[in-house]
């Protein structure tokens, strides 16, 4: 199983959607690191989080007022594959565990 540890920021607010009966929260992750080839400055990735059956305070704090605040999540990495136009196109995001969400602000 392929365990994730992330921090960062919100890019934008988070969106709920529903499949099948339960709630998901969906939203992309900021997150900076170290440039191991240049020590001065650092890298950006964006990152797709999903977080199934969001409590109503995280659907509050990061649906409507989301972007810019802060997250730590653990969670698993699940890959999927759709097609478009005959064509298939891959997707890797973060199943994030509820339990184990922070949601906070940056100050900088």
């Amino acid at each position: 199983m392929n365990t994730v540890n992330l921090t960062g920021v919100l890019t934008s607010n988070a969106t709920v959607y529903e499949m099948k009966g339960l709630i998901y929260l969906r939203f992309i992750l900021e997150t900076r690191y170290p440039n191991f080839g240049d020590c001065d400055s650092q890298m950006t990735s964006y990152i797709p989080c999903v977080v199934p059956n969001p409590t109503k305070k995280e659907m509050q704090h990061l649906f409507k007022k989301g972007k810019g605040k802060y997250i730590e999540i653990n969670g698993t990495l699940h890959g999927h594959m759709h097609q478009i136009d005959g064509q298939p196109h891959y997707m890797i995001e973060v199943f994030g565990d509820p339990t184990s969400m922070f949601v906070g602000v940056l100050k900088r």
